[in-house]
């Protein structure tokens, strides 16, 4: 595989990782503290998966 191939598989697994985080947590706050990212970061990678 390519570079470019290798970055979509990371950034697909990171918005599964993100929405799982939210379905764990209930909560798009407390998934982003769990991620250790923002809040507006955990809500574009979700909104990214539709």
């Amino acid at each position: 595989m390519d570079d470019r191939a290798d970055l979509g598989a990371e950034v697909r697994l990171r918005q599964l990782e993100a929405f799982q985080a939210v379905a764990q947590t209930g909560s798009y706050t407390r998934a982003a503290g769990l991620l250790r990212i923002s809040q507006p970061a955990v809500s574009r990678l979700v909104n990214s998966l539709a």
